[in-house]
C-alpha cells in the first residue's frame, strides 16, 4: 500500500513538473515572439529615421542651391 501511495505521489509530482515545463515553453515562445516583434518595430523605426534624415538633407541642399542663385 505504501509503495502504491509513493508511486502515485511520484506520478503526481511528475505530472506537475510536466505542466510547469509546458507552461515555461509557452511563456518562452511568447517572449521570443514579443522580442521579434520589438526588433521588427525597431528596424522600422530606424528605416523611418533614415528616410527622414535623407528628406531633410535634400531639403537643405535645395535651400542651399536656391540661396546660391
Amino acid at each position: 500500500m505504501a509503495k502504491k501511495k509513493q508511486k502515485q505521489s511520484a506520478q503526481k509530482q511528475n505530472d506537475q513538473l510536466s505542466i510547469k515545463d509546458q507552461l515555461n515553453d509557452s511563456l518562452l515562445k511568447q517572449l521570443q515572439a514579443k522580442k521579434q516583434a520589438l526588433s521588427l518595430k525597431e528596424e522600422e523605426q530606424k528605416e523611418t529615421e533614415r528616410k527622414e534624415a535623407a528628406r531633410i538633407r535634400k531639403e537643405k541642399e535645395k535651400i542651399s542651391r536656391l540661396k546660391n542663385c
